[in-house]
């Protein structure tokens, strides 16, 4: 038989990886890192949008705002769920001014998570 200390000891162990794995399991996606990034201003528009989460989403839905406020649906043909994106701006044919990314994605918990970055171009 096992002494108690050592039973103790190794439901304690148990139960904190427990927790530890059911909050990395129950957390939602952050993000997401950019390029071009949150505010920054271009010479140019960028030929394709990247986006970085914390974990593997399926994007739903990516809209990019042209500075005279017309909203491009950016194509999400063959995304899988991933971490990295990168999508192509080549239909977002616009010049100068204001440009805001809006995008819906789901996370590996299901749920569903959004936001928004903008960036310039001069």
């Amino acid at each position: 038989m096992l002494p108690l200390s050592n039973v103790i000891s190794s439901l304690a162990l148990v139960l904190m990886m427990s927790l530890v794995f059911s909050q990395e399991a129950l957390s939602h996606a952050k993000g997401p890192r950019t390029s071009p990034e949150a505010g920054q201003v271009l010479e140019a528009l960028p030929q394709k949008l990247e986006m970085e989460f914390n974990q593997e989403v399926i994007l739903t839905r990516v809209q990019l705002v042209l500075p005279d406020g017309r909203k491009v649906a950016l194509p999400l043909d063959g995304l899988e769920r991933s971490s990295k994106h990168a999508l192509s701006l080549e239909e977002a044919k616009a010049g100068k001014g204001q440009y805001q990314v809006l995008w819906k994605a789901l996370s590996a918990d299901g749920h569903p998570v959004k936001g928004a970055f903008d960036f310039g171009v001069e």
